[in-house]
């Protein structure tokens, strides 16, 4: 009930026409489809926000640090760019070390490592078992 809360909170299709016209697999790719789109836009907010962040802040507007202010906002474009990948990826993504150590491009891409699990979990035990009893 609560992916259906959530869908429909999104969409203008109503929680009866799902629950009586949908089928369950036709619910779990929408919902999966749901999720992956509001991740990647909490990633871009991230992102968004730190780019803002650092155009604030007036110690990048000297000229020694312009190079500096330039690195951060591709590095944020990059971190940003690989969390999506990550997202899409079918493969199981990680994060190295010196990656979760960093303060500015962490939290991109372990927001998309999250988001990648909980994607692939099934919204409830029976879909799983759905699943089995089709053979798929």
């Amino acid at each position: 009930m609560m992916a259906l809360e959530e869908y429909t909170a999104y969409h203008p299709d109503t929680a009866e026409e799902i629950m009586y016209g949908w089928p369950w697999r036709r619910f779990e790719g929408m919902f999966r489809r749901h999720l992956l789109r509001k991740a990647r836009e909490d990633l871009r907010s991230m992102r968004d926000l730190r780019l803002a962040a650092v155009d604030a802040n007036t110690n990048y507007d000297s000229k020694e640090n312009q190079d500096a202010r330039r690195q951060r906002v591709e590095g944020l474009e990059e971190a940003y760019q690989e969390g999506v990948r990550i997202l899409y990826s079918t493969d199981r993504p990680s994060i190295d070390k010196a990656e979760e150590d960093d303060p500015l491009f962490a939290p991109l891409k372990r927001r998309a490592v999250q988001a990648h699990s909980e994607i692939d979990q099934p919204l409830v035990e029976q879909a799983g078992m759905g699943r089995q009893l089709v053979g798929t």
